[in-house]
């Protein structure tokens, strides 16, 4: 029988059923199914009878089958579509999560598809637009829970992107939902992917302005960025000496100094946030970025330092909190930095001597010795090794007589028949402390002046993982089992990067790391690590000139390790 009988007849033939069978009706629904058969109209019938229907469950049900065959059938989606997106508006009013859900991306779905079909766009966008958009801003302004709140501005985003001109009208109430987020919240941040969210639609509300008048309000909005950041910043600096700004400001009113601060800072983040997305966004015309006012501020936030103090009296309260948010306040920058670089390119040329020097300045201001950095590194990176006992008891078996080996023979082997094992990483958050751990090694060892001795102990650390690790069970690491690929081919992958040097410890074990490249990882890691590999083997330059390496930098075993590695190697418990 028809695919589409045997689904009437059985899944949905009640309302109950239909909730129950949902997930298989979803995954059984293709496009040979939904080809215009006797069936098909039943079908449709069926599934405006459920959205009908007094239950709150069947009629989710009908939503989410209607939002599948229209993505499925696009002839089908055309004659009921009028029908369907007036149900799934009346929805918008009720109170069920899942339902508003439901109807939101039915309804986000026909109107970005009704786009190419002007009969659509005439009977069904042109009333049901204004509606849904307003619908969507009560949605935002009072729903309580983010996910329903972000799913509303990311599909009002795409109807102002779409249908520009319906939404103009609503233009003022889109803007107030944006800046009710991007103002802030304290003493408990805003939520991030709410504010993303909404800078993202802030970002396009130039769209309503038409043709010629969407670069005036993208420039208005990011005038109005920047007094807002200018605003909270000075805010932030009530501690310290003024300075000349191009906007002096008293920052956000608050009668809580110390909530005052929390305000502040929140608000220049979700400022700095909509104003990269401004940047991001895409304009019809020509516009002209006001990269001078950018840089001041950027500059200003990079200028910020703990060492200057305000005369007078001075909370120590306040002066506290504005010493702690020094940090954050030079990270907003790099971050508008790097979006301005991203966007404007080589139009950034003329600050970058200035930011260079500025940079420079914060790096070396009390910078973590990497020594003791890479000793941090590799604690986190102990847990993948065997333990100390278990490397003492084969290197004391290894020294002992020919009597003691065959007396110690009987219990070789015990730890294979141990049924219950530890998972190394029981959570979520140790394995992604492994791989965070990972990526800082590398940075470290690429960039740092390491002492030998330290280098070396790294890299046999390096050599070790790769070792243990392809003879580790991927379930023996962690419950997720896509850890142990990831974690093996970020391993392997700096194995090879440290082969790369003749200076490097890792040279003498090149030939293991190409074999352990060819038995694990995906396919992309694989061939990425293999083009490299060829690249070691087959150089397309000439051969660097370099001094052969010392000794020292080449020791792998214990034998050959020098009293500062082997100092080195037991603070670490290695």
């Amino acid at each position: 029988s028809h695919p589409l009988k045997s689904l009437l007849q059985l899944q949905l033939a009640s309302d109950s059923s239909s909730v129950l069978h949902l997930s298989s009706v979803l995954s059984t629904l293709s496009e040979d199914i939904l080809s215009p058969s006797p069936h098909l109209q039943k079908w449709t019938s069926r599934v405006t009878a459920l959205i009908h229907s007094k239950d709150a469950g069947a009629r989710w049900a009908g939503i989410c089958i209607a939002y599948r065959t229209s993505s499925l059938s696009k002839s089908t989606m055309t004659e009921f579509a009028q029908s369907w997106a007036g149900l799934a508006l009346s929805i918008l009013t009720v109170k069920p999560l899942p339902l508003l859900k439901a109807s939101i991306r039915y309804l986000r779905h026909v109107l970005s598809a009704a786009t190419d079909v002007p009969e659509l766009q005439r009977q069904l966008a042109t009333p049901t637009v204004p509606k849904f958009s307003q619908a969507l801003v009560s949605i935002v302004e009072r729903a309580a829970d983010y996910e329903l709140k972000a799913l509303a501005m990311d599909t009002l985003k795409d109807m102002v992107v779409l249908y520009p001109s319906l939404n103009r009208a609503l233009s003022s109430s889109i803007t107030n939902v944006c800046h009710q987020i991007l103002n802030g919240s304290a003493p408990q941040r805003m939520n991030k992917l709410l504010l993303h969210k909404a800078a993202s639609l802030y970002a396009v509300l130039h769209y309503t302005g038409g043709k010629v008048g969407a670069a005036n309000l993208w420039k208005k909005s990011v005038d109005e960025t920047l007094q807002c950041l200018w605003t909270a910043s000075t805010g932030l600096r009530t501690t310290f000496p003024v300075k000349n700004n191009p906007s002096p400001s008293n920052g956000l009113t608050c009668d809580d100094p110390v909530l005052a601060v929390a305000l502040n800072l929140d608000r220049l983040q979700c400022c700095a946030t909509a104003l990269c997305s401004l940047l991001r966004t895409t304009v019809q015309r020509p516009v002209h970025v006001p990269i001078g006012r950018i840089m001041e501020f950027c500059i200003f936030l990079l200028a910020c330092t703990a060492e200057e103090e305000k005369e007078g009296h001075i909370d120590a309260t306040v002066r506290a909190l504005e010493l702690a948010i020094v940090p954050e306040l030079q990270s907003s920058a790099c971050d508008l930095l790097c979006c301005l670089a991203k966007t404007v390119q080589h139009r950034l040329t003329p600050y970058v001597s200035r930011l260079i020097v500025m940079i420079t300045y914060h790096l070396e201001q009390n910078p973590l010795p990497s020594t003791r950095l890479v000793k941090g590194v590799m604690l986190s990176l102990m847990p993948l090794l065997s333990t100390q006992s278990d490397a003492h008891t084969g290197e004391m078996s290894s020294g002992q007589s020919k009597k003691g080996r065959k007396r110690r023979r009987d219990y070789e082997g015990d730890e294979l028949f141990k049924l219950s094992k530890d998972v190394i990483c029981s959570s979520i958050a140790e394995g992604k402390v492994i791989l965070c751990a990972l990526d800082a090694l590398q940075v470290t060892m690429r960039g740092a002046e390491l002492q030998s001795a330290i280098r070396s102990l790294a890299c046999r650390v390096m050599l070790s993982l790769s070792l243990s690790l392809t003879a580790m069970s991927r379930s023996s690491l962690s419950q997720d089992v896509h850890l142990h690929s990831l974690v093996l081919a970020k391993v392997n992958g700096m194995c090879l990067e440290l082969a790369r040097g003749t200076t490097s410890a890792m040279s003498r074990s090149l030939g293991l790391v190409l074999r352990s490249t060819v038995t694990e990882g995906n396919e992309h890691i694989k061939l990425q690590l293999q083009q490299e590999a060829d690249l070691l083997l087959h150089p397309r330059g000439p051969p660097l000139v370099r001094p052969l390496p010392h000794v020292e930098a080449l020791s792998l075993f214990r034998a050959e390790e020098n009293n500062e590695e082997l100092a080195a190697r037991k603070s670490l418990a290695l």
